[in-house]
């Protein structure tokens, strides 16, 4: 080869009698080197059979590989809801009937840590089990940025390290302190954060509890762009009598599941100098449980005024208002439904015809 050639050079060498002649070939272009690189990413037809199908941690509810919005107005249960999850997929125990797989958690408690503390003691209380040791909380302030690029690659470097699974960032809007939350340049930077740590966690899931708008039904706060960049939506909402349900808004990975639904009970702590403590715990129903005072009314009803005839839901809604029970139609039609489901009423009739009379 000639020393005429650059080391950089791309060149073609053809071989004539009179001797070696250099056809230069200009460098590839910007483009050309990104298409290259795209290479091992570009599949043809079937190949894209080879990749793995979606998976789940727990099916309906924990995409794997995924981006979750836990979301509700203050003072619902969205908090106690992220960390039950996160203290059961720690130690390894089950969410919704489903057994999940020991795995380490980061739970970054942006605020409210000495509630959260209170909180994980009560479940240790009520669970009698130890709160897991792969449980690393963050609850260093001023809490992380999802702005600050240094933030996230420390943030990175330690899900990476510890081999976190599920990550909770709890909550969004003080994570993301000084954002314009309905700018969707902003909402565009925060979501390449967390993708970000969402591939630190080698298929797991990033979990971020944040809040519902001034009009609940119109779901979560700030930009359309930050809906459409999570994978999965979940909404929690009061049922009464200190229930919550957890309903599955969005899912880009399947049909939405049946809510679910959760009871927050009162737990008394040890005393700590000579000093009464409470807290409280999330306990998984399935479906809405009734209040005692109300399920017992609706009972002395069906065996009083209506045992050997039926009753609609608005005659019921109607004898307990006289009675003082302040029932919402929403809640009677959860609890009419509970009792049907345990064989104590039977219902008759669908719609608005519906009625209801007492088992036999």
């Amino acid at each position: 080869m000639s020393d005429r050639m650059k080391p950089t050079e791309l060149a073609l060498v053809t071989s004539l009698e009179a001797g070696e002649v250099l056809e230069a070939i200009p460098e590839a272009t910007e483009s050309e080197k990104i298409l290259d690189s795209w290479q091992s990413g570009i599949y043809r037809g079937a190949q894209i059979l080879d990749l793995a199908p979606q998976s789940w941690k727990v099916h309906g509810w924990l995409p794997s590989d995924s981006l979750i919005a836990v979301y509700a107005a203050p003072g619902i249960g969205k908090s106690f809801y992220a960390l039950t999850l996160a203290l059961e997929v720690a130690r390894g125990g089950e969410w919704v009937g489903t057994p999940l797989e020991e795995t380490p958690v980061l739970y970054v408690a942006a605020e409210r840590f000495t509630v959260l503390r209170d909180r994980a003691e009560a479940w240790s209380e009520s669970t009698e089990n130890p709160i897991p040791e792969n449980l690393l909380w963050h609850g260093t302030r001023p809490a992380p940025q999802l702005t600050n690029p240094s933030h996230i690659a420390a943030l990175v470097k330690l899900i990476e390290a510890e081999k976190v699974g599920l990550v909770v960032l709890d909550t969004y809007a003080m994570m993301t302190q000084g954002v314009e939350e309905n700018s969707s340049k902003d909402t565009g930077v925060i979501m390449e954060s967390l993708s970000q740590l969402r591939a630190a966690t080698n298929g797991g899931a990033v979990v971020i509890v944040h809040h519902a708008g001034k009009d609940s039904s119109k779901g979560m706060r700030g930009s359309s762009a930050f809906l459409g960049a999570v994978d999965l939506t979940i909404e929690i909402a009061s049922g009464g009598d200190g229930q919550i349900s957890a309903t599955v808004r969005k899912s880009n990975a399947g049909a939405e599941p049946m809510p679910e639904w959760y009871k927050i009970e009162q737990v008394v702590l040890p005393m700590l100098a000579g000093e009464l403590r409470t807290s409280a715990v999330l306990t998984h129903t399935g479906a809405p449980s009734l209040g005692g005072k109300t399920e017992a009314a609706i009972l002395e009803m069906f065996a009083t005024s209506y045992l050997s005839t039926s009753a609609s839901k608005k005659e019921l809604l109607q004898d307990l208002e006289e009675q003082g029970h302040k029932v919402s139609e929403s809640s009677l039609r959860r609890y009419l439904s509970s009792m049907v489901k345990a064989k104590k009423l039977i219902q008759e009739g669908n719609s608005s015809r519906t009625r209801y009379r007492v088992s036999e």
